[in-house]
């Protein structure tokens, strides 16, 4: 089988709504090297945001997004259109959003996207951030701004929120992001 994160309609704790996550802080953290994950994402449903990202182990440089953030990938409400982002500060200070730079970019999903499996991966080093989609760099990053410190990895599927907009009728759950390796 698969990992499956699921978000479900059920009451939990006050709100209608579960989701699930798999974070490694602390039980796999990555400095520079190469992570893929072959992922099949959820049917196209608004308010349904699986994503696909790294944030740094320890908060070095305050709290987020001053110590970083590398989005492998993101695809908000089921729109067939991803995205990989890479967030950076000019210098380690605690005055967001003075400073804070990004670099990203949107691309179509190949078809199939919610009925096959896709790789999707980031190879970071010392000087560069390298996201691609199938093998096939979707945007390389040179900076000088690059944080030396282990990043650990997110799998979530989040719900609602201001970029993918409230759940709504329409939203058909339990929708599930499938991950077959990391």
């Amino acid at each position: 089988g698969c990992l499956k994160i699921t978000a479900r309609l059920e009451e939990e704790e006050g709100c209608a709504y579960t989701s699930s996550r798999v974070r490694t802080q602390y039980k796999g953290d990555w400095l520079y090297g190469r992570i893929e994950v072959c992922a099949k994402l959820p049917p196209h449903h608004r308010g349904l945001w699986p994503a696909i990202w790294l944030l740094p182990t320890d908060d070095e440089y305050c709290h987020w997004p001053s110590s970083g953030e590398v989005d492998i990938m993101e695809m908000v409400s089921g729109s067939g259109i991803s995205e990989s982002t890479y967030h950076w500060q000019e210098s380690p200070n605690c005055s967001y959003p003075a400073g804070h730079h990004q670099q990203h970019v949107d691309f179509p999903l190949p078809s199939g996207w919610n009925t096959t499996f896709h790789e999707f991966s980031v190879e970071r080093g010392e000087a560069h951030v390298a996201f691609a989609l199938d093998g096939v760099v979707t945007l390389n990053v040179t900076t000088a701004a690059f944080w030396n410190v282990p990043f650990y990895l997110i799998l979530n599927t989040a719900l609602g929120g201001g970029w993918p907009g409230s759940v709504n009728a329409s939203t058909r759950l339990p929708a599930r992001h499938r991950i077959d390796y990391v």
